[in-house]
């Protein structure tokens, strides 16, 4: 997140290349998930090893990541394969504040519930609504019905 590596990122890393191979081994796609510094973990594991073959993605919520991180690895954050699911109304990590994830394809979810890839809320409306950061303010929304309805635009 601040550009400092701990021996928890470390063996976080180490995690991913030993699933990388157990899925190679497997033969099945391997995805990467997580919301918020979890999410912006499962970024940087998908990262570190997204050259190889095998590798599908991630999917996170709300995500905190910093973008210096993904390129410190030799990886562009915005064609990170994956997608973040972000909250408009998320005061911490949503698009309107300083730590806005750009990592990867950002859908944005509004406070109605529908989805686009343009953010909508203002900071301030935000700053009045801090559990959207949590993960289960994803609980009553259709994330699939949303994919399907920008797949169709």
């Amino acid at each position: 997140m601040f550009g400092f590596g701990t021996a928890a990122l470390g063996a976080a890393l180490e995690l991913a290349d030993a699933a990388e191979q157990i899925a190679r081994q497997l033969d099945v796609p391997l995805i990467a998930t997580g919301q918020s510094q979890a999410g912006g973990t499962a970024q940087l594991q998908v990262a570190s090893i997204v050259t190889r073959p095998g590798w599908r993605g991630f999917v996170t919520f709300n995500a905190t990541c910093s973008p210096g991180s993904i390129q410190r690895l030799g990886v562009e954050p915005s064609r990170l394969p994956g997608v973040n699911f972000a909250k408009d109304l998320d005061p911490f990590v949503g698009p309107n504040t300083w730590l806005a994830n750009g990592i990867g394809l950002q859908i944005y979810i509004h406070a109605d519930g529908s989805g686009s890839f343009v953010p909508g809320a203002s900071f301030v409306n935000a700053a009045l609504h801090p559990t959207e950061h949590f993960l289960d303010s994803f609980k009553d929304i259709s994330l699939s019905a949303i994919v399907e309805s920008l797949l169709a635009t």
